[in-house]
């Protein structure tokens, strides 16, 4: 399934997040011995997404457009990049919009 605006974006239980400044963090997966890098982006994005516990992706591509200089379109491709690198990696579920 491709993440879609309608989409909606879970993280699996049990990950862990080190935040190393305000511009880098590392999620990590205990159970599978997973690292995995995120940018000021990612960790932005990764800490709207936890809040929520779920949320569409046209949410985050909201969020992303509030808080940064961007525009939508620039937003959604990001976004997209990101669920997906995220759900390669097996940290998100990704599932239709309710």
């Amino acid at each position: 399934m491709s993440a879609d605006g309608d989409s909606v974006v879970q993280p699996i239980p049990g990950l862990l997040l080190t935040r190393m400044d305000e511009d880098a963090g590392v999620l990590l997966d205990p159970s599978r011995k997973l690292y995995f890098a995120l940018n000021g982006t990612g960790l932005f994005l990764w800490e709207c997404l936890v809040a929520e516990g779920s949320v569409r992706v046209d949410a985050l591509v909201a969020s992303l457009v509030g808080e940064f200089d961007t525009d939508r379109e620039r937003a959604a491709a990001d976004v997209r990049v990101w669920v997906s690198a995220l759900r390669e990696q097996g940290l998100v579920v990704v599932g239709p919009g309710a």
